[in-house]
């Protein structure tokens, strides 16, 4: 079977359960236009790493098209058109982590001193995203909060 009758076979299984499916198709027809006219079982995971690669850093969309090519691969798995899915490409977890802790404040593993996979050892690493917090006084918290949030009864548009 090619790949592009596997992808609308799943996007009408999808579809069929009650799902849109829009961006899920429109990811899977555009790794068919990439990967070209191939048999299902011709697609290995460099063809997968390529598209994947296409999409820049690892963000939001990255991970909905692995989870998306993902879903495909099982349900052509699940109907037995391919032994071993070429999806299984995990994505680099070192950068993802560094990044999630920079956009939450926190320092990264490289900076404690410690493995990506190690827990926090001590109660006060447990707490090193809210030390940072410790700088703001109570009247610089108060004015922000009165800026950011409308008071209680006010109304959000003056008529």
């Amino acid at each position: 079977m090619t790949l592009t009758q596997v992808v609308e076979e799943y996007v009408i299984v999808k579809r069929s359960t009650g799902l849109r499916f829009r961006s899920g198709a429109m990811i899977l027809r555009t790794f068919t236009r990439v990967a070209g006219a191939m048999e299902i079982n011709d697609v290995t995971q460099d063809t997968v790493r390529a598209f994947l690669k296409r999409s820049g850093p690892i963000i939001s969309g990255w991970h909905q098209k692995h989870y998306t090519l993902a879903g495909l691969f099982r349900f052509a798995m699940q109907r037995r058109l391919v032994s071993t899915s070429p999806g299984g490409v995990p994505p680099p977890e070192a950068a993802g982590v560094r990044n999630a802790l920079h956009l939450l404040g926190g320092r990264t593993a490289a900076h404690a001193g410690r493995d990506v996979g190690a827990g926090p050892s001590a109660p006060e690493e447990r707490t090193a995203c809210h030390d940072s917090r410790a700088d703001v006084s109570d009247a610089d918290r108060a004015s922000l909060r009165s800026r950011t949030s409308p008071r209680r009864g006010a109304r959000a548009h003056p008529r």
